[in-house]
């Protein structure tokens, strides 16, 4: 390998053995760790921006190398024109795999894109992808392999040339320059020598320099080390990333399997023209240049850079610029996207309930506000990390308060917080956020002044929890000072806060959805061999929530009980759970979960919605509930039948024998609830919550 190095790259040592993939979490699962034998945890994002016979080509050789791929695609449009937009979308409708468009306002630029498909992933895992890559191979196999065994959270992955033959790129480096006066030069390309023939079995090894057009990521660890920096274009934005992996002290693996061409052909359309000649452009990469350089004190432009633009230039035929250009088109670009309402949506965890109604605002409203999705379990790892390297106390530093203090001290990059979670506005003013100002070397009224008073929060109301008067009364300065407005999930929860005199109504009710696109009917014949077979029984949730308080849930007190009570009397029957606490199924693959089960239970005993009810029901599948939540307003008149009376285990068992003791009533409760779940559909529900951003943004 040492003779295949580019000039300056030395290698050494690094002592592994195939015996390290067990040091993996999920080593010994069935998927396997990481990414998923068929990449059940792995999303393949790349940008679009017109030219889509490029994105068009590099969605059919995903089919093609991976007919099975069990993860998702996830494409991110970045203002194209509405042909080009179209023939895409048309490209992929029918696709056996599962493709995703999310199509942004406008041009928020490669570090913009790339870090907004990190908060629209679903997965842990992300392969980021140029659209003018295509596959020639499937690299599954090998990727989990060497991830496990290098134990690698970032990858480069190699790219040949369009002959298939040689090599376009093999490992990253970062080249490091220090001049005689000691002033310091940085800049990035491959490991290997360009243009020899790519050599077969080739070992993964470790690098410096992530391409970010090329690799693969955790999209935990990408997020906590904060992503690209978008005041930085083309190439710079990947150098400066991995600047920061190196002092983070983060390994960058160099995936040593060829799959990939890289075939960047010359653009066809004005618009691709006009958009290579404003990327190429050598003011504004200039500019990208010198933030790096303010930031880090390391010179990155040189002769080197405009002579490798100049040929890039010649390469796509492009005009040389005949005068100064135009300030930087990413910000230009971020100004013009400012004209968009800016909105953090603050959930609890990245892959749970109030991430996927995110994710969903972000599917459809994408076009009227500029929204970023905030994890506070991100910035609760981050910040606890963070702070107790600066001598804050355990105690202070762990914990959700510094968290919510670093969100709020971006307000001024924000028109509004909306938290999913009302309970974490309870953190404010109080000595955990007072700890986060005293690091910025304020006190706690200054930064109130400074970050809390100016900022527009909104929340919203999905549970019963803490809805007693006492609670509320304890709760009247989120409701009546901090936030400018809220929303509850039901009409039950309405007439509650309504009651309550001491704080102010609720702004809206906004029930949860549905997306129909995502959860729709699996071989509902299953219901005719009912008599000839088990019976599964099937739960959705997380059933330690609110723990502390009692089995809400109900299915350690109710459920289980019921089932093991049918089972004793000889009736043929199992229960199926998909629980966060033994194993969280991603949201994409629950209408399999659905398509498994005969009837849907929910034992709760209060609920803002249920949403596994209206999954359910979206996949035709009979449901037996308590009367919690929307449970009233989306039953028909069949299912309203099968509502208990009262929250038993006698109750549930009654239930669960009526309903399957004829396979009619099973097909016409299937019907009657892909009919009713309708009106429960995400596009129905999007636009009271556009109206509910209006109505805070105008407060």
């Amino acid at each position: 390998m040492t003779e295949e190095l580019a000039k300056e790259v030395k290698s050494r040592i690094y002592a592994t053995a195939p015996e390290h993939f067990y040091l993996t979490e999920r080593a010994l699962q069935s998927q396997g760790p990481n990414i998923g034998a068929k990449g059940e945890n792995l999303t393949i994002s790349f940008l679009s921006l017109d030219r889509s016979e490029l994105s068009i080509r590099l969605c059919r050789s995903i089919e093609s190398a991976m007919p099975d791929f069990a993860g998702e695609v996830l494409i991110v449009d970045n203002g194209s024109q509405e042909a080009e937009f179209n023939a895409l979308s048309a490209a992929v409708a029918n696709s056996p795999l599962r493709f995703r468009i999310e199509r942004q306002g406008s041009n928020i630029g490669v570090s913009g894109g790339r870090n907004r498909a990190m908060t629209l992933a679903a997965t842990d895992w992300v392969m980021c992808l140029d659209n003018d890559i295509y596959f020639v191979a499937d690299p599954r196999s090998g990727l989990q392999r060497d991830l496990a065994e290098l134990g690698c959270h970032f990858m480069s992955l190699p790219l040949l040339e369009p002959d298939g033959k040689r090599l376009f790129a093999s490992g990253g480096h970062l080249y490091v320059h220090v001049s005689p006066d000691n002033s310091i030069s940085i800049g990035a390309g491959s490991v290997m020598r360009q243009s020899v023939a790519a050599p077969e079995g080739r070992p993964s090894f470790l690098g410096t320099f992530l391409f970010g057009g090329s690799c693969i990521v955790n999209r935990k660890s990408f997020i906590q080390l904060g992503g690209y920096d978008e005041a930085m274009f083309i190439g710079f934005e990947d150098t400066e990333f991995s600047l920061r992996l190196f002092r983070a002290g983060m390994k960058v693996g160099c995936f040593g399997q060829t799959f990939l061409i890289h075939h960047h052909a010359k653009p066809i359309s004005p618009s691709g023209a006009a958009y290579d000649q404003m990327r190429f452009s050598t003011e504004i990469l200039r500019q990208s240049a010198r933030h790096f350089e303010r930031k880090h004190n390391f010179a990155i432009w040189n002769g080197g850079v405009e002579e490798w633009l100049e040929k890039r230039r010649e390469s796509l035929a492009l005009d040389r610029p005949s005068s100064p250009a135009k300030r930087c088109p990413e910000r230009n670009e971020e100004r013009l996207a400012r004209r968009r309402p800016r909105i953090a949506l603050v959930v609890d965890i990245p892959n749970w309930a109030f991430a996927n109604i995110a994710r969903q605002l972000m599917r459809s409203l994408s076009d009227r506000y500029e929204f970023d999705l905030v994890a506070m379990s991100d910035l609760i790892e981050l910040q606890a990390n963070r702070f107790s390297k600066l001598g804050a106390s355990k105690r202070l530093a762990q914990g959700r308060g510094p968290a919510i203090g670093m969100l709020l001290a971006a307000s001024k990059n924000y028109d509004l917080f909306h938290f999913f979670w009302r309970e974490d506005l309870l953190l404010l003013r109080t000595e955990h956020v007072a700890a986060y100002a005293e690091f910025l070397g304020m006190t706690a009224e200054a930064y109130e002044r400074e970050f809390v008073a100016p900022a527009r929060i909104s929340t919203s109301v999905y549970d019963h929890l803490h809805s007693t008067s006492e609670a509320l009364h304890q709760r009247a300065g989120v409701f009546n000072q901090l936030v400018r407005g809220y929303t509850v999930s039901s009409k039950r929860l309405d007439r509650r806060y309504r009651e309550c005199s001491e704080i102010a109504p609720p702004t809206a009710i906004v029930e949860d959805g549905v997306d129909l696109e995502l959860f729709s009917p699996i071989e509902l014949s299953r219901f005719d061999s009912l008599s000839t077979r088990e019976i599964v029984v099937g739960w959705a949730g997380n059933s330690k929530w609110a723990l502390e308080l009692g089995d809400y849930k109900g299915v350690r007190t109710i459920l289980k009980p019921a089932i093991e009570k049918l089972r004793e009397s000889g009736f043929k029957i199992r229960l199926e759970l998909a629980d966060r606490q033994q194993r969280q199924i991603p949201h994409h693959q629950m209408q399999e979960f659905y398509g498994l089960i005969d009837v849907y239970v929910c034992a709760s005993e209060c609920e803002g919605t249920p949403n596994p009810v209206l999954e359910a029901m979206a996949c035709g599948v009979p449901v037996i509930s308590t009367d919690v939540g929307v449970v009233p307003d989306v039953f028909g008149p069949l299912q309203k039948m099968f509502i208990l009376k009262t929250r038993s285990v006698d109750a549930l068992v009654e239930a669960i024998l009526r309903v399957v003791a004829d396979a009619r009533v099973m097909r016409a409760l299937s019907d009657e609830n892909l009919k009713q779940v309708e009106k429960f559909s995400w596009t129905k529900q999007i636009a009271k919550y556009d109206q509910f951003f209006q109505t805070i943004l105008a407060s």
